[in-house]
């Protein structure tokens, strides 16, 4: 199986568990995610970038803390981002742009972001 091939039984098996990621069985993500914003010690005016944001958790933690920053959340899932969108809206969180997109080809220009950060990509 080829690099691409392996992507896209990965973007499909998240767009499929999207749903139900949120779920009890998981729920140390949001808390984990309030805790690793905490220890960043931003300032509130940086902009964030967020590698596999999946449904949002570690994004919406961050955002609190940015009155006046932006965040940045990527994933390749679109049922992920779907459920991140909806969580942003239900809070009324104004600040985080959801990108669909490869973590491993992002093009963003170089120094965009002060912080970045992957809550649990690299785990999963």
């Amino acid at each position: 199986m080829d690099q691409q091939q392996l992507k896209t039984i990965l973007k499909e098996t998240f767009d499929a568990v999207s749903g139900g990621y949120d779920g009890k069985a998981l729920r140390f993500f949001p808390e984990s995610a309030k805790n690793m914003a905490a220890l960043l010690e931003l300032r509130g005016d940086e902009y964030v970038l967020d590698v596999a944001c999946g449904t949002g958790n570690a994004a919406l933690a961050i955002a609190r803390m940015l009155p006046k920053g932006r965040i940045t959340a990527v994933d390749f899932s679109s049922g992920m981002l779907d459920q991140a969108r909806q969580k942003a809206v239900s809070l009324k969180i104004r600040n985080i742009d959801f990108v669909e997109g490869d973590m491993q080809v992002l093009g963003f220009d170089e120094n965009r972001f002060d912080v970045a950060v992957c809550a649990f990509g690299f785990f999963l």
